[in-house]
């Protein structure tokens, strides 16, 4: 969306009028009639395709080259996942301390993490390691090692210019480690993948620690290759436009998945495909019940309407 309101102001339009903007007529001679953009948030490979659908006289697609800050991306195989997955993928982290003193340049990092533990144990190596700001002054008693800590955990993640943030923390206490962070007073933050999401944090450097993350689902119960979708949201993040000439992105993988994980950084999700198939009977009875069907021949000119055909 950036890139978008940055286009905006280009056209003299601000990105109230972009996001807030609606269409009351829909008749197809005003909808034609009106200037409309639809602007993806990530590359499609059929972009062309989903123009042709949209009946767009024109389609665009923005590569890393129109980045504002250019992305220098490393997978890093830390070696095979063997018999216990646990124990490899939660273990991943041990890395990050080498990663930042050889990608940071002495700036902020944003490490993301797949749980609200795993952001805690980051983020007391990295304090136990000293890789937040030099000359601070540092609170000595750590909140996580005493029954009834004298200091809070922010106030003490704050001192070593290191923090986390999580789910798990109230909103107040997220909201003064987002302003330390913007403020520059944390310099490395462990966060869960919302974070990539919600609130906009850019770093010189991201590293995302493992592209498995434990989950029970439909799909049943084990580590599952996290979605493309997160990876490229949370990389994305690496660069910060006006304070950094480039973006450094490390993603920390097995060696079984490097060539997949490789592949969506250079190529960003799939084509976009019809998901009509699968439940066709049941979106053609009710086009049929509400009469916009009527006959075979309807039914087939309804078809070729669709992304499917």
């Amino acid at each position: 969306m950036k890139t978008i309101h940055r286009a905006a102001r280009a056209l003299d339009a601000t990105p109230d009028e972009i996001s807030t903007s609606s269409y009351p007529e829909t008749n197809p001679e005003a909808v034609q009639s009106s200037f409309r953009i639809v602007a993806v948030s990530a590359t499609l490979p059929n972009i062309s395709e989903v123009a042709d659908f949209l009946q767009a006289d024109e389609a665009f697609a923005f590569d890393d080259s129109y980045r504002p800050v250019p992305l220098t991306k490393h997978v890093n195989c830390l070696g095979r996942v063997g018999n216990n997955e646990w124990k490899f993928w939660s273990n991943l982290f041990a890395s990050t301390p080498e990663i930042i003193q050889r990608f940071s340049h002495g700036k902020q990092s944003l490490i993301f993490c797949h749980s609200k533990k795993e952001t805690q144990k980051i983020t007391e190596l990295l304090i136990e390691k000293n890789l937040g700001n030099k000359g601070a002054r540092k609170l000595k008693v750590s909140p996580w090692s005493v029954s009834e800590p004298v200091v809070t955990s922010v106030q003490y993640m704050i001192s070593h210019g290191i923090g986390y943030h999580n789910a798990g923390m109230s909103m107040n206490d997220r909201k003064c480690i987002e302003d330390a962070f913007i403020d520059g007073r944390i310099k490395c933050l462990a966060a869960t993948s919302t974070l990539a999401v919600g609130v906009n944090l850019p770093a010189h450097l991201v590293i995302v620690v493992g592209t498995k993350a434990y989950r029970s689902n439909e799909k049943g119960k084990g580590y599952q290759d996290i979605e493309a979708s997160s990876l490229m949201q949370m990389i994305g993040r690496a660069g910060r436009p006006g304070l950094d000439s480039t973006g450094v992105a490390v993603v920390l993988t097995d060696n079984n998945s490097k060539k997949r994980i490789e592949n969506i950084l250079e190529s960003g999700f799939g084509p976009a495909k019809s998901s009509l198939c699968a439940r066709l009977p049941e979106v053609m009875n009710t086009e049929i019940s509400q009469q916009v069907v009527t006959s075979t021949v309807g039914a087939l000119r309804w078809l070729q309407t669709t992304f499917l055909f």
